[in-house]
């Protein structure tokens, strides 16, 4: 029932009151869309009002009136299909709850029970009793009556909205309904604190509200507060100003409408504009609770770099922690160190095992205080990011912090299901089926099936478009279970070529997802795979075309990687490609396009070695490899968002394809575009260094126009795993001959 439709009943209600019997029929019949159940609830209401004030010839005339009104439309008085109480059960029990209220000064050790002495109260028709019974009354009675009895319904409306018991989406409509008949007495032209303080109640309850459209509950509680800014003074009202602040921030982090990056700088800004004025000395409380959020805003936030966001977030999550006390606030503690925990495992300084350490610490301290009982769903997330942690640990034994991981996720397992937490429960089947992937016991076989089995389980419940990104990685992940039963079946010549099979069709089927634009790091590691799959198959073309995309990603990816360790790494897991697609290409006798991958492969070491030797990073670089180096960071930092999906899976996870190619594909062409134009500067001036920075290859014509003569021969050594190669180049041709079994194994 909206406040138009009460104000247009009283109106015919006095309309009627103050016509002669002969002109009613007509008035009535007039007015036929207002003849509701809603119509003679508003008559008793104002029937009560009328006894309130002494009245009771008014309430008489008002009572008889709507027993008449009641049979000549043939609807009941009591009659509410949408409440559990009559009219006049509702209308007692607000009558009792607001002079409660009053008579207490807003005790809620009074009014509580009063609550929950009538849950069954608790729904619309609440709602419609006191927006009708306070539009009757607060216009008839005198501002400063109208002013006590709507602090009482603001007061009413504060506890309700606190209030853990009955419906909650019920006691928030009942809440925002009081703050709004408030408002009808506290208008914007006196600006007090009080109004403020409604205001600010309103919004919140917006933002928290459950019924209708979430994303328009949003923009609702943003537009109430902007307005409210606009209307009061910094200087007048501080508090009340840096309150409006951080809540307009708490809006800002959860808006739906809009662009993300934009709402979450401006929830930043709102955040620190709250802290300007709430500062740690006079609101220690408050201070630390805009700190957290604060927080929690730098994990998700898009704009800038991440690790610099990431480090934002652990100082404010230590500064609320220095405020919140274990002992009084346990639950924000411990959620706080939750929170600093999921900080700590995404941390991106190169001191991984410390940041690990910390993360799990964190969580361990959070498990004190949060269990299954009385936060099972917390429970189960900290359990969730404690087995990713466990996972990627360095420190102890691996096959104890493997099975730690194990049974982190499985606990976690216990309490989400893909029925109410169908994305949690993705993730953490995902990191289980992982853990069981690396398992280090004796039972090799059985954690491969059982690793294989999760990851179908989710197939089967996930849609792959909703779920495109998780569908990629499962196959990959599956890609990878069968590539390992290809190494442990690998005397079972069915089940090897078997498992070869599916694990080429599971590596297929995730480069659907992960495109070499968006995913060069994922991209490098499964064409590298399939060409390996390839290979053991002796699948030669498959192998080649595998082999070729990666090691084009390879030279692309030492940028992408986060130190030079883990580049370092991912070459030495990488380099063999060249060995093996020189022996696919010597294979099909295409001993041209073999000799030009010698070469390259001989190029890249030489160039790593130059780099090593010549640019030390302790000296001053030329002001064209600074800017050089400068974009790299930049187009590494697009890059990094798309990549990190390998990373713990923890704050504000929400990752999409579309997302991803919207946001940064964009602007890392126009970064790569700057960048080759900066690197044709540095070639035109000095080329060594250029080739450091880029590396370029030799084609077949390129090296046999080395060859000047018909006396002249090139003889090319090349050892691969298996077998060393000896090239042999004139100007009329090119002849291998093979060392069998030679190689560097």
């Amino acid at each position: 029932m909206n406040q138009n439709r009460i104000q247009a009943y009283i109106n015919l209600i006095q309309q009627l009151l103050n016509s002669p019997t002969e002109r009613k029929d007509k008035i009535l019949a007039t007015n036929q869309e207002l003849l509701d159940q809603g119509f003679l609830q508003t008559i008793i209401m104002m029937a009560q009002t009328s006894a309130e004030k002494g009245n009771q010839e008014a309430q008489e005339l008002l009572l008889t009136f709507a027993v008449e009104l009641s049979e000549k439309l043939d609807i009941s008085i009591t009659e509410n299909t949408s409440a559990t109480a009559t009219p006049l059960e509702y209308l007692e029990f607000l009558t009792q709850v607001l002079q409660a209220t009053h008579e207490s000064k807003n005790n809620p050790q009074i009014i509580h029970p009063i609550l929950q002495e009538n849950l069954n109260k608790l729904d619309q028709g609440l709602v419609e009793t006191l927006q009708t019974w306070a539009t009757s009354t607060l216009v008839e009675i005198k501002p400063e009556e109208a002013h006590s009895i709507a602090a009482d319904i603001v007061n009413f409306s504060n506890q309700i909205q606190e209030f853990t018991l009955g419906d909650k989406a019920n006691n928030l409509e009942i809440a925002i309904t009081g703050y709004k008949t408030a408002l009808t007495v506290y208008n914007n032209a006196s600006k007090t604190h009080q109004w403020v303080s409604i205001i600010n109640n309103l919004g919140t309850a917006y933002l928290n509200r459950i019924y209708g459209d979430k994303s328009v509950n949003i923009e609702k509680a943003i537009e109430i507060y902007q307005s409210a800014l606009k209307l009061i003074d910094r200087e007048d009202i501080p508090q009340d100003w840096a309150r409006i602040q951080s809540n307009l921030g708490n809006a800002y982090s959860h808006r739906i409408e809009g662009d993300k990056a934009k709402n979450i700088e401006q929830s930043i800004v709102a955040y620190q504009r709250a802290l300007e004025i709430i500062t740690k000395e006079n609101y220690p409380q408050q201070w630390a609770t805009i700190q957290n959020n604060l927080a929690n805003t730098y994990l998700t936030r898009i704009t800038g770099k991440v690790g610099d966001n990431i480090e934002l977030a652990i100082d404010a999550y230590q500064k609320a922690l220095q405020i919140i006390d274990r002992e009084e606030n346990s639950l924000d503690w411990a959620v706080t160190q939750s929170n600093l925990g999921n900080a700590y495992l995404n941390r991106m300084t190169e001191n991984v095992e410390k940041n690990i350490e910390q993360a799990i610490a964190t969580y361990q301290q959070a498990l004190k205080i949060i269990n299954r009982e009385n936060q099972p769903y917390q429970w189960a997330n900290i359990q969730k990011n404690l087995g990713i942690a466990y996972l990627n640990r360095f420190t102890g034994k691996k096959s104890k912090n493997i099975e730690l991981a194990i049974t982190a996720y499985q606990q976690a397992l216990t309490e989400i299901t893909p029925i109410d937490h169908l994305l949690d429960w993705v993730i953490i089947s995902i990191n289980l089926g992982t853990a069981y992937l690396h398992r280090d016991t004796a039972e090799i076989i059985e954690n491969i099936e059982l690793s294989i089995a999760v990851y179908q389980q989710v197939l089967q419940v996930i849609n792959p478009e909703k779920f495109a990104l998780w569908w990629g990685i499962i196959h990959k992940n599956l890609g990878d279970a069968y590539s390992y039963q290809v190494r442990e079946n690998i005397e079972n010549i069915t089940d090897f070529y078997q498992n070869i099979e599916l694990a080429i069709t599971a590596y297929q089927q995730a480069l659907n997802i992960f495109t070499v634009e968006n995913f060069p790091l994922e991209c490098l590691q499964i064409y590298r795979k399939l060409g390996d799959l390839g290979f053991q198959k002796e699948n030669w073309l498959l192998a080649i075309e595998s082999y070729q995309v990666a090691i084009k990603l390879l030279e692309i990816t030492q940028s992408l990687a986060n130190t030079e360790v883990s580049y370092q790494e991912m070459l030495a897991e990488s380099i063999y490609m060249y060995g093996n697609i020189v022996e696919c290409y010597v294979k099909i006798e295409e001993y041209e396009q073999a000799l030009e991958y010698v070469e390259a492969s001989r190029s890249r070491r030489l160039v790593e070695l130059m780099m090593i030797n010549d640019i030390d990073k302790n000296e001053e670089k030329p002001a064209e490899v600074e800017e050089y180096y400068d974009l790299q960071q930049q187009i590494n930092q697009l890059n990094f968002d798309t990549t990190r999906i390998n990373k713990p899976i923890t704050v504000g996870s929400q990752f999409s394809i579309k997302e991803i190619k919207l946001e940064n594909q964009e602007k890392i062409s126009l970064l790569k575009e700057k960048q080759q134009k900066n690197w044709q500067k540095i070639w035109s001036s000095d080329r060594v260094l250029a080739e450091q920075l880029q590396v370029t290859y030799l084609t077949f014509s390129d090296i046999q126009q080395l060859v000047k003569d018909g006396q002249t021969a090139i003889i090319d050594f090349y050892s691969t795993r298996n077998n060393t190669y000896i090239f042999l180049l004139t100007q009329q041709q090119l002849t291998v001959h093979i060392c069998q079994g030679e190689g560097v194994d």
